[in-house]
């Protein structure tokens, strides 16, 4: 399989990187039921950022072996905090009910491999994007899929909400619902689903976790490539500014690349689109 690095969509000066976060076995760990304070309703002059993921999406935010909640994501996010003099605040919540905990102020913003999809931005904010990824679906090794029109009609597990989902849907893939990629790469896997479709980063991360996983992959050539950004509710300005301005300083300062390449699987399957 050709490899290629992963594809980094960096801000110029002046616009927002996207802050991703994972979650830390340290202080300021939570949950996504915790009570309400002031700065889960935007406020910049809060003493502590209030950031929601799933913290179980590796490798942008994970619990390592020790229990720690570790990522790129969260590792960009502490940056972005430590550039606005606040303290992280991590709130793990199941890919379901994650962007309902924004509306409900259970924190300030979304870390987890978003993309600003057309339709989410008539709702929310989003910071400049800060990487792209491509999709590709994850099928056994003894399957009859080989390219993405192989597709058609087949099972692939995919949280439904995804832009995965949306992916494999055009091109004529049944959605098979799950909570998650743990759950839809392990229905593959057990023979219970066709395929699974998501990221450039997070299928190659995984393969390299997993070498006896009998899988590989396929581009899906169609999809366009996904931004990923940081998601706020609207009317939050001053904090996306805020954002915005730290976002830029770690891609200019480097710390941004040196984030990232800590995390990123050294072969990414190259991309034709």
């Amino acid at each position: 399989m050709k490899t290629r690095k992963i594809t980094q969509i960096l801000a110029a000066a002046g616009t927002a990187l996207l802050a991703l976060t994972a979650c830390s076995g340290n202080s300021g760990q939570g949950t996504a039921g915790t009570g309400a304070s002031g700065d889960q309703n935007g406020d910049a002059s809060s003493d502590t950022l209030r950031i929601g993921l799933e913290g179980t999406f590796a490798p942008y935010g994970y619990h390592d072996e020790s229990g720690d909640l570790v990522g790129f994501e969260k590792e960009i996010a502490d940056a972005v905090a430590a550039h606005l003099g606040r303290t992280p605040v991590y709130v793990e919540s199941p890919w379901e009910s994650l962007i309902a905990g924004l509306d409900n102020k259970n924190y300030e913003i979304v870390i987890n491999n978003l993309a600003p999809t057309e339709e989410r931005k008539l709702k929310y904010d989003f910071t400049q994007p800060y990487y792209t990824t491509h999709a590709f679906a994850a099928v056994r090794e003894d399957s009859d899929i080989h390219t993405e029109s192989d597709l058609a009609g087949k099972k692939c597990a995919q949280s439904a909400s995804s832009n995965y989902a949306d992916n494999v849907r055009a091109v004529g893939a049944e959605i098979t619902p799950t909570s998650g990629f743990a759950d839809s790469i392990q229905l593959v896997e057990q023979g219970r689903a066709d395929c699974t479709a998501n990221g450039d980063i997070t299928l190659a991360y995984y393969l390299e976790k997993h070498p006896d996983s009998k899988l590989r992959l396929i581009e899906i050539t169609s999809a366009p490539g996904d931004d990923t950004a940081i998601m706020l509710n609207k009317g939050n300005e001053e904090l996306l500014g805020q954002i915005n301005e730290a976002l830029t300083q770690i891609k200019n300062d480097g710390t941004l690349d040196e984030i990232i390449a800590k995390y990123t699987p050294q072969n990414i399957p190259a991309a034709n689109n």
